[in-house]
């Protein structure tokens, strides 16, 4: 009879232990919050979810006393819960169950130290919640006791794999406010290259990336130079915007976007031309004669090439939603070998002009807007081989583009143009009509590629002269982290359809690829310098006068004022 009453107390205890294991599943899915920082004020908020109800056990008295301690939490009588906690007694298991809860209890009623000093408890007792670790890293980032959170949101990813983005969330975070951004963009960067986002931090992840770089570019002091950082973040924050327009993180992000935009319009309104000087200085290894894209020769000759340019810009802001915008540049071209012909005459003075109209609108997609563009250009060559520059070719061109934020990867232009072209041998001269479309796509936080698809339709004064080209041009340029060094590659790739001379020429094909590196030599007063290499190959049936290679390297240096 003694061992069949011993069987019986095993058996009642083991069912008391199974229901506290299943009330810490069921504690646990009602207490697991996820983090909503998107400012540096934004606090720790608790999920409002039920905790589950036990399966009924009229057999047992402890099942009533756990039942009602999770009825007045689910209710948020939370002094009522403790007192009903304060009176369960039972073996290890059980009580780091309560401790468990009473952790909880605390953390819900913001007594974080008391909080913690229960989770502890309960994760020294081996408690089996899966979020035990989660919501002592919480109570010890509302504590401000941030080293500790990091150790405790690391145990909840590595040991219990519970909430791993949320956890990760508060590491950079906090690596944040303890001014380690580089580790808090570690963190950001792997949330943000997440496809699934079941803890929604991936927007708060993009927004805080952004608020890094933002920080740092606000303490240059140069007006300009700020005023160009804030417009590379200002694409930051439209991503992080674009994930959800409506949450938190989505209204911080259109606030700065608003920022950026008030200072660069006031910086234009305060400081409207720009100045820039440039020599450039080249190795070209096939000099081309060559009128606006059209080949009229190709040397076949090698020469070092100096190029001198002078650019001004200006820009005014007209009302909260139009600005204008113009610019003007002069460049002088001079080949050091004197001896063909054929480079000579390559020479040249160029004189351009352009300007445009800007206005944002919301009408399609936020942040678009419509530009108007008028473009002019003369050039001067050595043509005629009489050791002076002579009017060579001319072109004036009107265009509209429309930038849009219809994709989450980046903006997009849609832009139409008439070129109307003339040069010196009237059977040159034509008109072209030219459609694009521009896609730039956010690879990295340092890295964003720029696709260009385009297709022009030249119609010359005579029909020989029409052709059709199609174009794929990428441009990536990649940010070097720490350094004011930008690696720059660029791949083009043409179709040319000659049209009336297919006989002779067929489908030219052109490959173009360039490599260059940019650093910005001293910050204050805007002194660049590039490097670089630069390949095209055109394949056409006319071997002798269209089909050719080019290499071409280059320094150039430039001072912006």
């Amino acid at each position: 009879m003694q061992g069949a009453e011993l069987l019986r107390q095993f058996l009642r205890a083991k069912l008391v232990v199974s229901i506290f294991a299943f009330s810490i599943y069921s504690l646990s899915a009602a207490a697991t919050t996820t983090p909503t920082v998107a400012t540096p004020t934004a606090t720790v908020q608790n999920s409002k979810r039920s905790p589950q109800k036990i399966p009924p056990q009229k057999s047992l008295p402890q099942k009533k006393t756990l039942a009602q301690a999770l009825a007045l939490y689910k209710q948020g009588n939370y002094d009522d819960t403790m007192e009903v906690l304060n009176k369960i007694r039972g073996n290890r298991k059980i009580k780091a169950t309560v401790h468990y809860w009473k952790g909880l209890v605390h953390s819900k009623q913001q007594k974080y130290d008391l909080a913690i000093l229960n989770f502890e408890k309960a994760s020294k007792m081996r408690a089996m919640a899966e979020d035990l670790y989660y919501q002592l890293g919480q109570s010890y980032y509302a504590a401000q006791r941030l080293r500790r959170a990091i150790t405790a949101f690391r145990k909840s990813i590595l040991l219990r794999k519970h909430k791993a983005q949320a956890s990760a969330f508060y590491i950079g975070y906090i690596h944040q406010l303890r001014d380690k951004n580089k580790n808090a963009l570690s963190y950001y960067k792997r949330i943000s290259r997440l496809k699934r986002d079941p803890d929604k931090v991936k927007q708060p992840a993009l927004y805080q990336t952004a608020e890094i770089y933002f920080d740092r570019v606000k303490k240059i002091k140069n007006e300009r130079e700020r005023i160009a950082k804030l417009m590379k973040i200002r694409s930051l924050y439209v991503h992080a915007y674009n994930y959800d327009k409506e949450s938190l993180s989505g209204k911080e992000a259109q606030n700065r976007i608003d920022f950026i935009d008030k200072q660069k319009t006031k910086f234009t309104h305060n400081k409207a031309w720009r100045l820039k000087v440039e020599q450039d200085i080249r190795y070209d290894s096939n000099v081309i004669n060559k009128a606006d894209n059209a080949i009229l020769q190709t040397s076949s000759q090698s020469s070092m090439v100096s190029k001198t340019t002078g650019r001004a810009y200006y820009s005014k802001g007209l009302s909260d939603k139009w600005s204008f915008n113009g610019n003007t540049k002069l460049s002088a071209k001079f080949h050091t070998e004197r001896n063909e012909p054929e480079i000579i005459e390559s020479d040249a003075i160029i004189y351009a002009l352009g300007f445009s109209f800007d206005q944002k609108n919301d009408v399609l997609t936020k942040n678009a807007h419509h530009n108007f563009g008028l473009d002019l250009n003369y050039t001067m060559q050595d043509h005629r081989q009489s050791d002076n520059v002579a009017f060579f070719s001319r072109y004036f061109q009107f265009s509209f583009a429309e930038t849009l934020q219809i994709l989450e990867a980046g903006p997009s232009a849609f832009s139409l143009a008439y070129k109307y072209y003339d040069h010196h041998l009237p059977t040159s001269s034509n008109v072209q009509f030219i459609f694009s479309y521009n896609q730039k796509s956010k690879l990295t936080e340092t890295a964003q590629l720029s696709t260009t698809l385009q297709g022009t339709w030249l119609y010359g004064k005579q029909s020989s002269a029409d052709s059709i080209r199609y174009e794929l041009n990428n441009r990536l340029p990649i940010l070097l982290d720490g350094t004011d060094l930008t690696l720059i590659s660029y791949l083009g790739l043409s179709v040319l359809d000659t049209r009336r001379n297919q006989p002779a020429r067929g489908w030219e094909k052109k490959i173009n690829f360039s490599v260059m590196l940019r650093k910005n030599i001293k910050r204050e007063n805007h002194y660049l310098i590039k490097l670089g290499w630069d390949f095209t190959r055109n394949l056409s049936q006319d071997t002798l006068n269209h089909q050719y290679s080019r290499h071409q390297v280059f320094i150039n240096g430039a001072y912006r004022f």
